[in-house]
């Protein structure tokens, strides 16, 4: 008989242990926790800008407007009035990014004359800029050597809307 009353008395008290775990873990799976704020999450980019067009110079009467910037982009007009003639221009190039990017050099479109060449001064293809990093550079348009036989006199030529872009790439 006192072996039967243990035996209850053991099943009764592990009955209730089973009972109370169940509760707490079903307790604790219908538990939410409610987290309140804000919370900014920056994308990453890759972005570089351009910023501070500064010392335009021309020679031999040519001339060129200050460029209109959009983002890696600069659009400008340019006069050149003779051979061998050139306008230029500096401006800071600015790495305002997520990533380290690579400088693989620009694009100068709406150019479309053969009479016209253009350098870019200060950056190298290939060229590496960090996060937040910057370099000034100049951009240099000529008028070339080249001269058709056939000329009387030498054209002036003018550019409207030259855009020249940046083109670069995520380092690795």
């Amino acid at each position: 008989m006192k072996e039967i009353k243990k035996i209850r008395i053991i099943a009764v008290v592990a009955f209730l242990v089973a009972i109370a775990s169940l509760s707490i873990s079903y307790s604790s799976l219908n538990t939410t926790k409610e987290v309140k704020g804000i919370a900014l999450v920056e994308p990453n980019v890759i972005s570089l800008k351009i910023s501070d067009i500064d010392n335009l110079v021309c020679d031999d009467g040519s001339s060129i407007s200050e460029g209109i910037i959009l983002d890696n982009t600069i659009t400008f007009n340019t006069s050149l009035r003779t051979v061998g003639s050139s306008c230029s221009f500096d401006f800071v190039i600015l790495n305002n990014g997520s990533y380290d990017v690579t400088l693989n050099g620009g694009i100068l479109d709406n150019l479309n004359n053969e009479h016209v060449t253009y350098e870019l001064i200060g950056v190298n293809k290939g060229d590496s800029l960090k996060i937040g990093e910057s370099k000034k550079v100049s951009l240099k348009v000529s008028y070339n050597d080249f001269v058709r036989d056939e000329w009387t006199e030498v054209p002036v030529i003018n550019l409207n809307e030259v855009q020249y872009k940046f083109d670069f790439e995520k380092n690795i």
